[in-house]
């Protein structure tokens, strides 16, 4: 030890037997020191995933698999380092290859389901389209003041089916003749109708439909050796279940109400209907 100091006054303090260091030696330590320091985080996290990568030999294979994923972690961090200034929080998103396959499984799943619910609705709404005709019997009831009596009633009808589910019909019903309560005497009436129908299938054969329309009603009444007429138009509608046999026969069940001023009758009656 000669007691001098450097030229900028610092001191330097050396183990026993050292051997001061070369300037240019000691220069390069320094520098590849403050490149460790600088190194960019994608960097040193890099060296980080290498250096616990699986050693060669009975590992050899996914050490293979691990490598390539090493060097996407590098390139997506080096990419947010870049954009950002830092490393970002975030993972490398992972391709799942399954994934668009099952959405693609669910979509094509969903579409078959909508076209086989249509094709069952079809086969349901199984009312041929084109002309029709029928005739029904059953049973007048009026419930007023002056009657309350019931008789046997006669209905024909046609019509024409635009679509499975709608058509029109045209009809004339007998209501029969029925007796007054207060006097001797009795009344007779029918009408001509013309009605919407609109048609609800429940199963391939079993249907139920509903009508509303208009009917022109005539009516005669006669007590005591008189004689009174009287006509009118007003509402009518009913509801009614139907059985298909075949494409072309069916059986109808049906009850109507036709409103004649102020009176009502009601109809329950069983058709046939025959198709073309």
């Amino acid at each position: 030890m000669d007691g001098r100091r450097p030229a900028d006054g610092s001191r330097t303090r050396r183990r026993p037997g050292s051997t001061p260091p070369v300037c240019g030696t000691g220069c390069a330590d320094r520098n590849e020191a403050t490149s460790r320091r600088n190194a960019a985080p994608d960097v040193r996290h890099a060296r980080q995933l290498h250096a616990i990568a699986p050693e060669s030999g009975e590992g050899s294979e996914n050490s293979a698999e691990f490598v390539p994923w090493v060097e996407r972690r590098v390139r997506f961090h080096s990419l947010c380092f870049q954009a950002g200034g830092h490393r970002l929080e975030a993972r490398e998103p992972e391709k799942d290859p399954h994934g668009m396959n099952n959405k693609t499984s669910l979509l094509t799943a969903a579409t078959l389901a909508l076209a086989l619910g249509a094709t069952s609705l079809s086969a349901q709404a199984a009312e041929p389209v084109g002309w029709y005709a029928g005739a029904g019997v059953g049973q007048s009831m009026i419930d007023e003041p002056l009657i309350d009596d019931e008789d046997t009633a006669f209905q024909v009808f046609g019509g024409y089916q635009f679509h499975p589910n709608f058509g029109v019909e045209l009809g004339y019903t007998d209501f029969g003749e029925v007796d007054f309560d207060t006097a001797p005497g009795s009344l007779e009436a029918d009408t001509v109708s013309l009605v919407a129908v609109g048609t609800l299938p429940f199963t391939e054969r079993f249907s139920g439909y509903a009508k509303a329309g208009f009917h022109s009603w005539d009516a005669e009444a006669r007590s005591a050796g008189l004689r009174a007429d009287d006509d009118g138009t007003d509402p009518t509608y009913g509801l009614g279940l139907q059985y298909r046999f075949t494409d072309n026969v069916a059986l109808r069940g049906e009850y109507s109400r036709f409103e004649m001023d102020d009176a009502d009758v009601d109809v329950a009656q069983l058709q046939v209907r025959f198709d073309f």
